[in-house]
């Protein structure tokens, strides 16, 4: 017996849909940016920039090497959780807050040419 053959139109008709599912369900999202790579596109950036999207920065410091250390301090609410009663008994409570502390370093010339930070700054 004879099987019927897909003519060359039906059959590039198929791999296109197929192509296409392929390429759809291949991830084509790109990854969350992380805190650091928020803060490395701020390398090479005007402090005034800065300034006008962050506002004041919390401390200031003149460095040895001629530059500038701007500190920014941000610490989220402290939350609490209690107790609550479920179906698997009682769960405890908990307290979550978050602190973060954001160094930029700037030269002579008012560019962003370092940062740095520590605690939990949203990664």
């Amino acid at each position: 017996m004879r099987r019927p053959r897909l003519g060359s139109r039906a059959g590039g008709l198929v791999l296109v849909i197929a192509s296409l599912l392929m390429v759809s369900c291949g991830g084509t999202t790109s990854p969350k940016k992380t805190y650091g790579d928020k803060l490395t596109t701020w390398i090479g950036a005007d402090v005034n920039a800065l300034l006008r999207s962050w506002g004041p920065p919390t401390q200031t410091f003149p460095m040895p090497n001629g530059n500038t250390m701007l500190v920014y301090d941000s610490g989220g609410p402290t939350v609490v959780y209690p107790p609550t009663r479920g179906p698997l008994g009682i769960s405890p409570g908990f307290v979550t807050s978050s602190n973060c502390r954001t160094r930029m370093e700037v030269d002579g010339l008012g560019r962003i040419v370092h940062w740095a930070f520590e605690g939990n700054c949203g990664d």
